[in-house]
This record gives structure tokens, C-alpha cells and sequence, in this order.
């Protein structure tokens, strides 16, 4: 169920281009070979999509462990161009990557973690094409092993912290300290050593918080800490904290359309592991499906709506066959291998799968890391009939990144309505996620209503909104603090 919440404004909305009307209905990625994405000889565990420059267009990072990470800023045309001079100082053994606006200046910035014993670092966004590379003390304490880069605003500041998994030491929290610095957090849960390598952030019991999960190498347990007032407690009781295996990535996404997150879980040497929220504050494992009984030596893993019916599926890294394989949402709490999508002759070790509409045509394209027996890869998805809505939301200072914000939509469908919820997440698997909200609506040709929870617990709505657009959404600022107007009311009021 959708809970009830109050009406809001919408101060702007922008449409764009791409109906999806009259393209093909065959549905397939198709690689990209004229992209300016150079060959990186399979050294990327990460990847992260973010419009860095604010021209309305995904730009893209890739980590490398063996050579040096690289942007590409998109330039509209189909095509990337590479600046190489733009991360100074950026070093090998670079993994999990993550955006978002770390400073307030409506720019983001970027978190990337290191391993090896080299510091992890933070690259603040200056405007230009040219980023500053924050050293001690503006992140102290950043050396270590590091895989996962997170950022999340775990105490509803509006600042997002930052978060680190590390295979060989104590996981690292940081606190957002609102001046362009962070600050240590110390004896909290999440400080834990026992092989991290994978994490989300997401509000699973609907506190309006965020509650971290995170992937444990090694055949150990996961941990999942549940966010108490800015505050973390370990979750001890459940399947999602006592099943042991070689975890790798996670991601949280509402795949069952109640209003709920939902978690998938990769893992190496065994199948993975998929949660259902039973909207009570727990999870309960699903056993059933090829989701959760193939073996396919799986990395990173993301939701997203490909086919644009309006269910979330699952893409999955994978160190065998492909490199990456997708599971399609049938609608009905099930999954089947889409084996028909992904082009044949793919390159195996993927790492990281993230996903974003890079060219502006409505579709989710993929972009598929590397970490040996081939390159990187984008796949282009050449899309089909469905309609689509994506948002763009723009939240009152401080939260402008609107870091943990709650979207819903309904349509109305010859069934009856049907809602979609999506989170404002920056990270999940092993890759940095778009801060673009992508809804697939199927056949709906309109958006009965959108409905936004900022982080200030403001809320957002609008109704009847066309298909086949971008909106930007602004948070309203807040209410006048002179005096309340006489209001006449109608006399049946009275």
C-alpha cells in the first residue's frame, strides 16, 4: 500500500524529446563501437554514471585497478569525449565509485574507492572541467583496502556522508560535517571487519531514514544495521543476516510494485540471494526461480526497468558466460533469463553493470565494466513501443541531491491502478547509479500522479502528466513565516 500524504508544489517541469511511439518492438542492447570509450584492457571493477557538468546529459566514470580511472563527459551526439586531465592525481587500484553533491554547490562530486593500502578519495566538482583532489584532513582516515564507495545521508541533514566497505580492515563511515569536510564516525556497527565488499543504502522498514546492507566476502554472514534516528543498530534476526556465502554486490528496489524496497544479493561460488520486504520491517528469502538458483560467479548487480513495462528487473555481473546476464520481470513476483536482449560474443568478467539513458531516447542503456578477458563495453538499448517518464529532482538547500527522497506514480491500466515506487539512491552492486528516476509505463500514455518525499518530509505532487518526458522537479521552499491570512470559506464549510 501507498501511503496517503499531503499535497505538495511542483514549481517545474521540462519536456523533452523521444516518444517512444513507432520504435521498433523488438527489444535488444546492441554494442557501441563509436563512442570515444577507449579499450581499458579489462582493469575496471566500477563504473558510475552522473551528469557531473548539469547539461542535462549522463557522463561516465570508470575505475581501473592496473591503470587510472577515466571521465568521459557525453556530448549529446551519441559520443564521449575523454579528460584525461580532469582527476588529478587519480592513481591505480581504483574500485567502487559513487556522485553526489558533496559540498551543497549544486555540482557533483565524486567518492572513489581504493585498495592496497592507498588512500580513498574525493573529488570536489569546481565547475570547470578540472577537479579538486581532497586530501587530509578533509577525509582523514581514508587509507585502507577499500572495495564499495557510498554516499548516503544517514542523519537527514541534507550533507551527504560517505561510506567504504574494506576487505582486510574495519568498514569507514563518515560524517558530512556541512563546510566541505568529513568527520570519522566512531563506535557505530557499521565500523565492523568481516570482509566487506558490496553495500546499499535504503529505507527497508519505511522509517523515512537510511538503513545500510552490506555484502560479506570471506562465507560470512551479511549485516544489515537499521538507521535509529541517525543512529545505527545490527539487525540480528532473519534470513538476510544469517545466510552465509561470498557476497559481492546488493541493491535495493521495489521489483513487486507494494511500496516497499526489496533486496538482491550477488554472490561468488553460489547462487544468489533475493529478499522480499514483508512491509513490517523484515525480509524473507525467495528460493524460488532462476534469480536466485543459477550459479554464474556473480559481481555487481542493479534494478532497473530495461523493457520500460513498468516492473523493476534485475542485470547481474557476472565472471562467466556474457559478463552479464538479465533476469526480466514477469510481473507476477517471477523471473526468466532474457537470453534474446544481450548480443552474442560478449566478453566474460563482468564487474560492474550500471545503467542510464545516455542518449535522451527513453530506454536504459548499459554500460558494462570490465575487470579482465576483454574491455569495458556500452550497450546501446534500442528500445521498444512502452512509454516512459524520468524525473530530475532538485531539493531545497540543504538536501538539494535529494539523497534518500521517495517517488511514487500511479497509472490507471485496464487492471486498475498501478503504483511504482523509486528511492534517490547513488550506489548499488559495484557502480554509482544515475540520479535520473526512470519509470517504464508500458502502454499508459499518462502519469495519473507523481508524488515526491523529499528528505524534509515536504511533499510533492502533480497530476496528469503526458509520457515520453523529463521533468525536473524543485522542492517548495518553505512555508512564509508572516501571519496566516483570513481565509473565506464556502458557507457548507462553515
Amino acid at each position: 500500500m501507498v501511503p496517503f500524504l499531503c499535497l505538495g508544489l511542483v514549481l517545474e517541469w521540462n519536456l523533452s524529446l523521444g516518444a517512444a511511439e513507432g520504435q521498433q518492438s523488438s527489444l535488444r542492447f546492441q554494442g557501441v563501437t563509436d563512442s570515444g570509450i577507449l579499450p581499458d584492457g579489462g582493469h575496471s571493477p566500477g563504473a558510475a554514471w552522473g551528469d557531473f557538468d548539469g547539461d542535462g546529459r549522463p557522463d561516465l566514470f570508470v575505475s581501473s585497478y592496473e591503470g587510472t580511472g577515466r571521465l568521459y563527459r557525453n556530448l549529446g551526439n551519441g559520443r564521449f569525449e575523454y579528460l584525461p586531465a580532469a582527476l588529478p592525481d587519480l592513481g591505480i587500484h581504483a574500485h567502487g565509485c559513487s556522485w553526489a553533491d558533496f559540498d551543497g554547490d549544486g555540482r557533483l562530486d565524486l567518492l572513489v574507492a581504493k585498495r592496497n593500502g592507498l588512500p580513498s578519495l574525493v573529488y570536489r566538482n569546481t565547475g570547470t572541467l578540472v577537479f579538486d583532489r581532497l586530501t587530509a584532513p578533509a577525509i582523514p582516515g581514508a587509507t585502507g583496502d577499500a572495495v564499495g564507495a557510498a554516499w548516503g545521508d544517514y542523519n537527514g541533514d541534507g550533507f551527504p556522508d560517505a561510506f567504504l566497505t574494506d576487505l582486510s580492515r574495519a568498514n569507514r563511515l563518515w560524517r558530512n560535517t556541512g563546510t566541505g569536510t568529513l568527520a570519522p564516525v566512531e563506535n557505530s556497527p557499521v565500523l565492523e571487519a568481516r570482509v566487506g565488499v558490496g553495500c546499499s543504502w535504503g529505507d527497508f522498514d519505511n522509517d523515512g531514514d537510511m538503513d545500510l546492507f552490506v555484502a560479506n566476502g570471506g562465507n560470512n554472514h551479511n549485516s544489515l544495521f537499521r538507521n535509529e534516528a541517525g543512529g545505527f543498530v545490527r539487525v540480528t534476526e532473519g534470513a538476510v543476516v544469517n545466510n552465509a556465502g561470498y557476497s559481492t554486490g546488493s541493491a535495493w528496489g521495489d521489483y513487486d510494485n507494494d511500496g516497499d524496497l526489496d533486496l538482491y544479493v550477488s554472490n561468488r561460488l553460489g547462487p544468489n540471494f533475493m529478499y522480499r520486504n514483508n512491509g513490517d520491517g523484515t525480509l524473507s528469502r525467495i528460493t524460488e526461480g532462476v534469480h536466485v538458483t543459477d550459479v554464474h560467479d556473480a559481481n555487481g548487480c542493479t534494478w532497473a526497468d530495461y523493457d520500460n513495462d513498468g516492473d523493476l528487473d534485475l542485470v547481474v555481473a557476472s565472471f562467466t558466460e556474457t559478463g552479464v546476464i538479465i533476469y526480466r520481470n514477469d510481473g507476477n513476483g517471477t523471473f526468466s533469463r532474457d537470453l534474446e536482449s544481450v548480443p552474442a560474443g560478449l566478453e566474460a568478467f563482468g564487474s560492474a553493470v550500471v545503467l542510464a539513458d545516455y542518449d535522451g531516447d527513453g530506454a536504459l542503456d548499459l554500460f558494462v565494466a570490465r575487470w579482465s578477458g576483454g574491455n569495458s563495453q556500452l550497450l546501446r538499448n534500442q528500445g521498444n513501443s512502452n512509454r516512459w517518464l524520468k524525473l530530475r529532482l532538485q531539493g531545497e538547500p540543504p538536501y538539494r541531491t535529494a539523497m534518500g527522497a521517495r517517488i511514487w506514480i500511479k497509472t490507471v491500466e485496464e487492471q486498475g491502478d498501478r503504483w511504482q515506487m523509486r528511492e534517490r539512491m547513488a550506489y548499488d552492486g559495484w557502480g554509482g547509479t544515475s540520479e535520473e528516476i526512470h519509470f517504464g509505463l508500458g502502454k499508459a500514455e499518462q502519469v495519473d500522479l507523481v508524488r515526491v518525499r523529499w528528505p524534509s518530509g515536504k511533499v510533492t505532487e502533480l497530476r496528469n502528466v503526458p509520457a515520453n518526458q523529463v521533468l525536473t522537479v524543485i522542492e517548495p521552499p518553505p512555508p512564509s513565516r508572516s501571519p496566516p491570512r483570513a481565509v473565506l470559506r464556502p458557507s457548507r464549510w462553515r
